[in-house]
């Protein structure tokens, strides 16, 4: 008899998840690049500059033993040309990101970097500004500590009590941290028209697996340093380029219901937006019915008649003062200021 209760109480509350479901729309909007571009779109992008590590900065090859009883000498993560490899990865990175962005005409490094003392050359060949980047600081820090753990052994006979056994277990213990800088320079002027830092942590644990080897290699941190440079690449774009974002945006609850309106939120879920938003506009003109106008300002917005949604809304809040109808306009207004300023950029 439980199991029965059980099995229907499930399936009450999977009925109501279903039915709960609030119904959506999707507007799209542009969000401006922090830096405008609008005047530089001929790009030269030259070589990420290679961190070079001071004699006493290079980090060791054997990682230090911080509980002094680790049976076993683990080797870095970290290799020789990792800092070169890693400048590299980020190069080919900002040129993926720039040339998917579509925004720019790209000089690659291949031929930027012959002309990188040479400006007046890159400006005879039409280009506008010029984007270098490098590395200001690698850290890496590596490190063995011991952690106790306990492991029940059961009895042998019946009745025995349990053994537990302490151990010391060894861990790896991998952090790395890296700076790097970028800016963009009118080639023209010299001009900085914009720069920016970037720094990043990124950190890992390895419990120390010994198989009766003296010898353990710690796992490779090129992987890490990569996915940080490769972080980096899209945080340089994602500031030069101006952007599309979407928000899914739910309708307005029925309420007060209106059996007239109902028909509507099934077109929506249907995708069709001009018959529900002809049900929903004419609700609200001829009755007043505030969910009828927020969702008609949605639907209008998701059609891209942002302007005409937001005229709906400034009347419709005038005329009863809800709360929600005021949060929606103020919304929708400050996607509209974006995307004029992101357009501005274009």
């Amino acid at each position: 008899m439980k199991k029965i209760n059980v099995s229907i109480l499930v399936l009450l509350i999977t009925i109501l998840f279903i039915t709960s479901c609030a119904t959506t729309v999707t507007t799209s909007y542009m969000v401006p690049a922090k830096y405008d571009m609008s005047n530089y779109r001929s790009l030269a992008i030259t070589s990420a500059g290679v961190y070079r590590f001071r004699a006493f900065d290079l980090p060791s090859s054997i990682v230090r033993d911080m509980s002094g009883t680790c049976p076993v000498r683990v080797y870095s993560g970290f290799s020789v040309n990792s800092e070169r490899k890693m400048s590299e990865y980020l190069t080919s990175g900002v040129v993926k990101e720039a040339n998917q962005s579509g925004y720019f005409t790209i000089l690659s490094p291949s031929s930027a970097d012959n002309f990188i003392n040479i400006p007046n050359a890159l400006v005879k060949q039409g280009y506008e500004a010029h984007l270098s980047m490098w590395t200001e600081d690698i850290g890496i820090d590596e490190f063995i500590f011991a952690k106790e753990e306990r492991r029940v052994i059961p009895p042998l006979n019946e009745g025995d009590p349990e053994v537990i056994v302490t151990t010391l277990a060894y861990y790896l213990e991998q952090n790395v941290t890296v700076q790097f800088g970028w800016e963009v320079k009118n080639l023209k002027t010299g001009a900085i028209i914009a720069s920016d830092s970037f720094r990043d942590t990124r950190s890992s644990t390895t419990k120390i697996t010994t198989d009766g080897n003296s010898v353990v290699y710690a796992p490779r941190l090129q992987t890490t340093l990569n996915a940080i440079a490769s972080s980096f690449a899209t945080t340089i774009i994602e500031q030069l380029v101006p952007t599309t974002k979407t928000r899914v945006i739910s309708l307005m609850k029925n309420d007060p219901k209106s059996k007239r309106v109902e028909i509507a939120y099934d077109l929506v879920k249907d995708g069709n937006f001009f018959d529900a938003l002809d049900i929903f506009e004419n609700e609200w003109k001829k009755r007043d019915h505030i969910p009828s106008a927020y969702n008609a300002a949605l639907l209008l917005e998701a059609l891209d008649q942002r302007d005409d949604a937001i005229k709906l809304l400034e009347k419709a809040y005038k005329n009863s003062g809800n709360q929600k109808i005021r949060n929606l306009l103020e919304a929708m207004n400050s996607r509209r200021d974006s995307t004029k300023q992101a357009e501005s950029q274009l």
